[in-house]
């Protein structure tokens, strides 16, 4: 009876220490950064995505989107046969906002509203309004 309640034991023990690493491992995941795609698609539309999740049968790819404010779905599975290209822009950024979920994009402009309510380009071009952000930001 001792041999079986330590082999118990020991299972336990194995089975809580395998839960914890695996919970450790997947919320390590959620904060590590993924890279932005462009996918480009053989009907001609292009979109920005993260890729979360892909799939085997059918080869499919689930690409987190975001920009619900422009009339998106925050998520969006893909036909890896649909696909023409996929490439990874330098100059794509991804934002976490309160609202209307993820930005992903080209950050083309910074703007500032001065005191007359008129608004004034602070940075223009990619480098430009991310060194910005940086600087004011921060």
């Amino acid at each position: 009876m001792v041999w079986l309640t330590g082999g118990a034991l020991v299972a336990c023990l194995v089975m809580i220490l395998g839960l914890v690493g695996m919970i450790v491992i997947n919320g390590a995941r959620t904060y590590w950064p993924r890279p932005i795609e462009l996918v480009t698609m053989n009907s001609g539309e292009v979109f920005l995505g993260v890729p979360t999740d892909t799939e085997d049968e059918p080869a499919r790819t689930l690409y987190r989107t975001g920009n619900r404010d422009l009339g998106r779905e925050p998520f969006r599975w893909v036909d890896m046969a649909d696909v023409a290209s996929v490439e990874r822009p330098g100059d794509a950024i991804f934002v976490e906002r309160e609202v209307w979920s993820i930005w992903l994009g080209v950050p083309t402009e910074a703007i500032e509203i001065d005191d007359a309510g008129e608004r004034v380009v602070v940075a223009s071009g990619a480098d430009d309004v991310l060194a910005y952000i940086e600087a004011n930001h921060s």
